[in-house]
Formats: C-alpha cells, structure tokens, sequence
C-alpha cells in the first residue's frame, strides 16, 4: 500500500489522486440530486465545490486545536488527518449560508447532499483512506500490510505489521447507507437528516470497535473506549430529532399565536372557528365566518380537483394510445411509452413511460399497480397506483400517489383516494368541464369533498365552481358547506378570485381584500404562507 503513485522522478501523493475521484463523484451525485429535487443543475455544481474545497481546506482545523498541530501542519490540507465531523459541520454552515443567499429551502438542500455525502465517503475510505494507511485497524494475521511510508506506519512505527482493513469495512457500511438514503430520498426532508444522522451514529459505533487509530477518548476500557467523536455524534442526532420533532412544531405554534396577538384586526370568527370547529350562526342570524377559513377551504378544494385532473388525463391519454406507443405485453400487462400533450400543465409535451397491470370488463378497462414517470420542460413526476376508466369520460382513481418532484410552483407528493372524476361538458373546442368528488392526502393533511365543478380551458387558468360540504383535517380542521354560483379561479400563489355563499352570507375576494356586505378586510392569503396545500404544478 504505498502513498504515492511514482512515474519516472515524479512521486504523485496518493492522497491527492484519490480525492480527485472521490471530488467528480460527489459533484456528478450532488447534481443529480439538486435536479431531482428541483433545485438546478447549477445549485449542485456550485454547493458541491464550496463544500468540497472548504471541508478539504479547514475540516483539519479541529485535530490541529487538540494536538497542538503549528498552524503549517494545519494548513497541510494534501496530507492525512482530515476530521469528518469538521467536515460536516462545516459542510453544514456552507450549506446554510449559501441557501440563505440564493433563497433556498436549507432542509430541502441539506437533504438532497445526504446520499451523495454517504457514497462519497464509502468512496474516501478506499481511494484515500486504505493506499495511505490511515483510519486503520487492529493487527491481524488477516490484515494488510501498509507502506513504511503510510500513515499507519508512521503513526505506529512498525512498517510490517498486517491490520485489520478497517477502511474497507467502513466503506461497505458507508455504501450501505448511501444506498437507504438513496431509497429514502423523495422523503420529507426532515425525516430524510434524521436518518441521516442516526446512520452516521451506528456506522460511528461499528468504527469505534474496528479502528486504532482514535486517539481522542474519553472513556477508555482496555483497547476499547467512547471517542469525543462518537459523543458528537449521539449529541447531533438527539438534538435534530428534539427540535423537528418537539421544538420546531412549538416555535412554529408559538410564532403563530405572537403574530395573531399583533394582527389590528380582531376576529371573533376565528376564536369560533377554534371553540366549535365550524361557522356559528349569531342570535341576530348574521353569520360570523372566518374569512381564512374559507379561502382555505377553496385552496383544499382546489388542490384536490387540480390533482385529480392531472391523473384523469394521464389516464385517458393512455387509453387512448393503447395500440401505439402503449404495448401490451402478455394478456395482464402493458407498457409506456408515448409523449402526451397535457392541456392543464405548460411543460409542453411530457414524455410519459412506465408499466401498468392491464384487465378489461364490458365498458370498463382498469390499469393498477402502475408505476409511471413523467418528464418534460421544468416538471418531472411519478404516478403509482390503482384507476379505472368507464365510459369514455368517467375516471375512478381506486388509489393513486402522485409524486411532484420537479416544477415551476412546487414539489410535493399528494394521494388521491376513492375520487370520481366525470367529464361532464365540452365547450368550444378548448373548454371542458368536470365534475369530481373524493378524498386527497397530502403530507399530514386530508381533504375530502362531495361536489366540486372544474373548469379547464385549455391554459394553466383553471376554477372551481363548489356545492357542497369540503373537509379538512390537520392543516384547518374544519368542514364548511361551500356554494359558488360561477367559477372561483387562483392567482400563482393560491389566493382565489371570485365570490363564494357561507350561510346565506356572500364573500367576494379581490386583489387584496375579502369582504362582505357588512365588514371588509385584508385578505389573509396575501402575504403569508398557508399551511392548507395548495398545489400548482
């Protein structure tokens, strides 16, 4: 194992030409990810260079502070004794820094780079680590027997002992969690750096019983101790998963409840809205209705029809190329692979593929356990699931997931259950009505509704015409009886336009203001995130 690649009088450190494999690697995997999830091709190019340069250049600052190092050796960034925590805490305030300046989601960025980081580290330990000898095990019989120049001998002073390849078990482990992050990568973001961190913890473990190199123990048995390494780890881990889960849903309650308190308007239809969880007829049988309440809803509504729609002319659109581009394969199975025109998406045309299970009946044809992918200009999505075609116009979405990871408005995953979706009128030769009734979930949030009219004229401007009760769970908790006499459409950030019946009691919704015949006031959508979906693709 020698640390040097020696051409003629040229030794090349083995240290530098190792890095420079794993280095294209984490770029061509940092942009994957980046792209996958929305975020560019260039944010991947840009954050994978600050991070590797940076952590290259400083993640030796901490071992330097505990031995004493000259600040020379420290600076020394081309030989061995790199940290790996400096790295990903470094790692981690480039990462924060760099979403604040290009305004980015930092969890959302922070999550794409964890399986890149795994299957670049996976990589370290073999290109880096095992030819320079360090991060080495114990001394075996069935061990390798490193270079009187490695690090291994150097540090040990014994240039033929035989040690366990510590390095390589670790990149094995590494492997292996890149591999489930890598499964694991359309999960909430949150939940994807938990899992990121507990990985880390239990291949720190392992290392610790495998490795002799760790000299910064604190507790020690033996051969064996607890490094302050593993300790940082425990720490990481518990303390991210204390503030996701406990703290973060409380500073978030907290903040909403400060911010009501200073809101110049009181309204006593949102303390209703909390006491009973639904409008409140007044003795004087005036309604008091909680104005977001109501905007919510449309958007809930909105978000529903919308989805169910995109699946109803994925569908049709497949019916309608059986024999074309869509094969059968065998009597139970066909498969995709077409380029639609979607009328309610501007991605011109979506190149669609993927398989479906494939049964006929009479006038009914069902395609289930599909696994579809769908990409064109600034979208990419997936549909899995089960959907039967009557007719020529009714669709029944049995249960389908639509999986949003790339658009111009949001990413989100949403599931559409036991939805009826009718095409009830054509008009012209762009306009065309529906008709749709189910349930949708998405995240921690379900909407339900009995009777929702969708106008689709050909162009991204769509509206909802409601009559009936709509339900939301979670984000509102409320179910309201919803009546609009015409279509009620929606800006780019789901704020409606239009007019809607509450109890008898007309609301009209403008640029910047609801109002009713007796009270006006700002509108609540305008200015501030909702925690209602609204999904725009």
């Amino acid at each position: 194992m020698l640390p040097y690649i020696i051409i003629g009088d040229l030794k090349i450190p083995i240290f530098s030409f190792g890095l420079s494999i794993v280095f294209l690697v984490f770029l061509f995997l940092c942009v994957k990810s980046a792209e996958e999830k929305g975020l560019g091709e260039n944010t991947g190019i840009e954050i994978s260079l600050l991070i590797s340069f940076s952590t290259i250049i400083f993640s030796k600052v901490a071992l330097g502070l505990i031995y004493g190092w000259k600040i020379s050796s420290i600076l020394k960034f081309w030989e061995t004794g790199h940290s790996l925590f400096s790295a990903l805490i470094i790692g981690t305030t480039i990462i924060f820094i760099y979403s604040k300046i290009k305004k980015l989601d930092f969890y959302e960025l922070l999550s794409a780079l964890t399986y890149p980081t795994f299957f670049s580290l996976s990589l370290y330990r073999i290109f880096v680590c095992l030819p320079t000898g360090c991060c080495y095990g114990f001394p075996s019989r069935f061990g390798i027997t490193f270079s009187p120049e490695s690090y291994a001998s150097r540090d040990l002073g014994v240039s033929v002992a035989k040690l366990f390849p510590s390095q390589i078990i670790e990149a094995i482990l590494f492997f292996i969690c890149g591999m489930i992050m890598y499964f694991k990568r359309k999960d909430k973001a949150e939940n994807n750096i938990q899992l990121f961190l507990l990985l880390l913890t239990l291949e720190r473990i392992i290392a610790e019983f495998i490795r002799r190199d760790i000299k910064e123990k604190i507790i020690k048995a033996g051969d064996y101790g607890i490094s302050v390494w593993l300790i940082l780890s425990v720490l990481l881990f518990s303390a991210t998963s204390i503030y996701f889960n406990l703290l973060k849903p409380y500073i978030k309650s907290f903040g909403e409840k400060m911010k009501e308190n200073r809101t110049k308007i009181f309204k006593i239809s949102a303390v209703a809205l909390l006491l009973f969880s639904q409008l409140v007829r007044c003795s004087d049988k005036k309604s008091n209705i909680d104005l977001s309440a109501v905007e919510n809803t449309l958007r809930s509504a909105f978000s529903l029809s919308y989805t169910s729609l995109f699946i109803s002319y994925i569908f049709l659109k497949i019916k309608g190329f059986l024999g074309s581009c869509i094969y059968r394969e065998g009597e139970n199975k066909i498969v995709i692979d077409c380029e639609f025109d979607i009328r309610i998406l501007s991605a011109g045309k979506i190149k669609t593929k993927g398989t479906c299970n494939f049964s006929s009946f009479q006038n009914s044809i069902t395609f289930s356990n599909c696994e579809i992918q769908m990409s064109g200009t600034n979208f990419y999505g997936e549909i899995t699931g089960n959907t039967t075609l009557k007719g020529e116009s009714d669709v029944y979405i049995d249960n389908a997931t639509v999986y949003v990871i790339k658009s111009l408005y949001s990413n989100f995953t949403a599931e559409i259950i036991e939805t009826k979706s009718s095409l009830v009128s054509i008009q012209g030769e762009s306009t065309r009505i529906f008709k749709i009734g189910g349930k949708m979930r998405t995240e921690k949030t379900e909407i339900s509704a009995e009777n929702i009219f969708l106008l689709d004229e050909g162009t991204a401007r769509i509206g909802i015409m409601i009559n009936g009760s709509v339900s939301v769970k979670v984000c509102g908790n409320f179910k309201l009886d919803v009546k609009t006499e015409n279509f009620v459409y929606f800006d780019e950030q789901g704020c409606p336009y239009g007019s809607a019946e509450i109890n008898g009691e007309k609301i009209y919704f403008s640029a910047k203001e609801l109002y009713t015949e007796n009270k006006n006031t700002s509108s609540p959508c305008r200015g501030e995130k909702s925690e209602c979906p609204f999904l725009y693709f």
